[in-house]
């Protein structure tokens, strides 16, 4: 008997919170998939080297299963709150209180099990598409191979276990010391009438807007003066505390100017404005949280999709697709040469040397504008290197990049665009430059990809270009061998070539792409895992939010019926409405997010003209877009099943 009635019961629960059940499928979808990552075989052989990216996941994971254990606890309690007279009425007709928990329990472990089952079978195909990912970052063929983990399996029963499990054993707890009074009034006592003003809260949301005033005002200082990474957190942890108190109050003041007598009394905007002020008091907490878990999810997509840019950026800084360094004037390269020619790689190849004045002048210009802002750290090189115009311009023929004149007693400088402005700064104040006995006036400053971003290179963010003849007066420092190869070299290749000789150094595009992505991997992946979770429990508590009141509603619909509104301007009215309460939260956090992003990732200098550049800001635009279009993708979702949930039960129930 009690069986039927749980199986029942489990029936129409799933269809009143199918919402929720599908934020749970989500959840196991995920953990799965990035557990997966794991244990992967396939993907260990594309890293091919010791990550940190299992500890993260399960870093990440651990925070997912308290984030998720915080809603499941909420949601059950919500359900239960909203089912109380229903258990009130059970205890009246002689069932104990151990079998009401019974129900309950049995009728969760149905729902239960089919989100594990749903869950466990879509993650297994969803991996594919996070693999997919991974193979794009490090430069590897994709290939679908359906495969299972038993070890993943495991470990995500353990967390959804843990997430559901707790929850479970305090609402049976719960259920236990309840009596027939506390559950027929738990409902009306959870919900209230909705009367009454909310307890006034303004120097809260006011030193809320103050701290995210604080935070933007350090994001725009960190813009100039290129601040430390930790000043940057702690400014953006300023800004998602603020948005708390800035929604509140924004919310409040727009109510306060829908009350305009203009605006309501046109059309069917009464309807709206007292559907609106009716649940103000009851979700405008909830909306408010909703808000900064919507915050705190596009940033991290953002930076997540900025981390993956950066790989393509930093490959693109290497400039020539192998380089071979070898701290020995007159190197031989010709092994490495005959290595390529003979794999038909060799396209075209010069061979040049670096030089030094053992001074650090330049380096120490652009020192803390090359590191800093999440961005790359520079070689270990101290010293400035030079180069001879000849070599230089042979160089850019090869980048296909245009040639430099410059006379006999003038140098130029080409830099990484953050060390432009210190250097600038620097020439204006001592415009020349003094080798042996000569002296060279500045000519310009360069700033194309030339390789001048890793552990060897053209110098260490700045390399100083000098006639022929002035070599004489500096050290030899490096020689190095510049190859352009048809097509990017496998990395098995770049392994196989280090074995050729000892006392070379190998830099290539291929490996800066694997070392760039497994950087990377550390950051985007926990960032889209933690991102997708905090999108889907934003929109599973507006979601059940607004159902929620939807059964309260049917009466102010049959007025509209009443006062002969026809279905179509009914559900016109409806969507507009569920449209305000489940894009509120979220249009405003949008719009600070497309503001405050690129402040972020972005820098402002000037150039050696003295004119202002604002650098990757463009590129911090870009990023943070991306990121708005992939939520509201994500979040419209979830709006189309809410609406068609909402319209069944306010105009199809009637």
């Amino acid at each position: 008997m009690l069986k039927k009635l749980s199986k029942r019961n489990a029936k129409r629960q799933a269809m009143d919170y199918i919402i929720y059940i599908i934020t749970l499928v989500i959840t196991v979808v995920l953990m799965l998939s990035f557990n997966m990552v794991v244990f992967s075989e396939e993907i260990s052989a594309i890293i091919k080297e010791p990550s940190i990216l299992p500890f993260l996941i399960v870093v990440v994971s651990i925070m997912v299963v308290f984030i998720m254990g915080a809603l499941v606890n909420h949601i059950t309690v919500f359900i239960l709150k909203r089912r109380s007279r229903e258990f009130g009425l059970y205890m009246l007709l002689g069932i104990e209180n151990e079998d009401i928990a019974g129900i309950f329990l049995r009728e969760n472990r149905s729902i239960h099990g089919f989100i594990l089952a749903a869950g466990l079978f879509l993650g297994t195909w969803f991996f594919q598409a996070v693999k997919a990912v991974i193979c794009r970052m490090y430069a590897v063929p994709f290939s679908f191979s359906f495969e299972v983990s038993a070890e993943a399996v495991i470990l995500t029963l353990f967390y959804m276990g843990a997430i559901l499990g707790i929850s479970s054993v305090r609402v049976k707890r719960a259920v236990r010391k309840l009596n027939v009074r506390e559950l027929i009034y738990f409902d009306k006592a959870a919900s209230g009438d909705g009367s009454g003003e909310a307890k006034d809260s303004t120097p809260m949301e006011l030193l809320s807007v103050l701290l995210g005033i604080v935070g933007i005002a350090v994001m725009v200082l960190s813009a100039v003066r290129n601040l430390p990474d930790i000043v940057n957190v702690l400014a953006v942890t300023f800004l998602v505390v603020s948005v708390y108190g800035f929604f509140v109050l924004l919310f409040r003041r727009l109510l306060s100017c829908l009350k305009s007598d203009e605006w309501k009394y046109r059309g069917s905007r009464l309807f709206l404005y007292r559907q609106l002020t009716a649940k103000m008091r009851s979700m405008l907490p909830l909306m408010a949280e909703a808000s900064m878990l919507v915050m705190v999810a596009l940033l991290a997509v953002g930076w997540a999709i900025c981390f993956m840019d950066k790989v393509d950026s930093r490959v693109e800084a290497v400039a020539f697709d192998i380089a071979f360094f070898k701290d020995e004037e007159n190197a031989d390269f010709s092994p490495y040469l005959s290595y390529l020619d003979e794999n038909h790689e060799l396209e075209s190849s010069y061979g040049y040397s670096l030089y030094t004045s053992h001074d650090d002048t330049f380096y120490q210009q652009t020192k803390n504008m090359v590191q800093g802002k999440m961005g790359f750290y520079i070689s270990g090189n101290d010293e400035d290197i030079f180069m001879c115009i000849s070599d230089y311009n042979r160089l850019r023929d090869m980048l296909d990049l245009p040639q430099i004149q410059i006379d006999s007693g003038s140098y130029v400088l080409h830099c990484t665009e953050p060390g432009i402005a210190p250097l600038a700064d620097y020439i204006g104040q001592s415009p020349f430059l003094i080798i042996g006995d000569a002296q060279y006036r500045f000519d310009g400053i360069y700033s194309e990809d030339f390789m001048q971003q890793e552990s060897k290179g053209n110098g260490n963010g700045v390399l100083v270009i000098v006639p022929d003849r002035a070599l004489s007066g500096l050290d030899f420092h490096t020689c190095v061998m510049a190859v352009d190869t048809q097509s990017e070299l496998p990395l098995s290749e770049i392994r196989e070539m280090e074995t050729i000789g000892s006392g070379i150094s190998i830099i290539s595009k291929t490996g800066v792409r694997n070392r760039s992505a497994s950087m990377a991997v550390y950051t985007v992946f926990p960032l889209l895992y933690l991102a997708f979770v905090l999108s889907a429990v934003a929109c599973t508590i507006l979601s059940v939010q607004i159902l929620s009141e939807a059964k309260n509603e049917v009466n102010s619909y049959q007025i509209l019926d009443y006062l002969g509104v026809g279905q179509e301007q009914q559900k016109k009215m409806m969507k507009k409405q569920v449209a305000l309460l489940y894009f509120l939260p979220v249009l405003p956090v949008a719009f600070i997010d497309i503001l405050v992003f690129p402040m972020m990732t972005g820098r402002i200098v000037r150039d050696a003209g003295g004119m202002v550049q604002i650098i990757s800001v463009a590129a911090g635009m870009k990023q943070i877009g991306i990121a708005v279009g992939l939520f509201f993708v994500f979040f419209i979702l979830y709006y189309i099943g809410t609406i068609m949930l909402y319209a069944r039960i306010t105009i199809k129930k009637r």
